[in-house]
């Protein structure tokens, strides 16, 4: 007999749509083969990633009240406002700097050969 994902008993245990635009960021822990708990990471909604984003455009640094202030907002601890700052600039530099050592490749690429005329 088969069962689908919508009528078996776990189906109520999954958040709706709905239910997760308002709702505040999902962690799940576990237990290792130690016994000690793993934090695993975080699920934002694309409404909050959406706002993260759009905050981090106008501010890449995000303190004091305004930290307050948006992790109140977004439902979340001053804590995993501050970390997915950090994350997203380590993001951002990393990106910023590969596009600029592409822009240099082609700029290399494009420039003429060195001449030994100019000695």
């Amino acid at each position: 007999m088969l069962v689908s994902v919508r009528d078996s008993p776990r189906s109520e245990l999954r958040p709706q749509i709905g239910q997760m635009k308002n709702s505040r960021p999902q962690s799940i822990t576990c237990s290792n083969s130690t016994g000690r708990s793993k934090r695993i990471r975080t699920i934002f909604t694309p409404e909050q990633l959406e706002r993260l984003e759009a905050q981090f455009e106008r501010q890449q640094y995000m303190v004091g009240p305004e930290r307050l202030y948006l992790a109140h907002a977004l439902q979340f601890t001053e804590a995993q406002v501050k970390v997915w700052f950090q994350n997203r600039r380590i993001k951002w530099r990393k990106h910023h700097l590969e596009v600029t050592q592409q822009r240099l490749a082609v700029l290399q690429r494009h420039r003429p050969e060195d001449r030994d005329d100019d000695v």
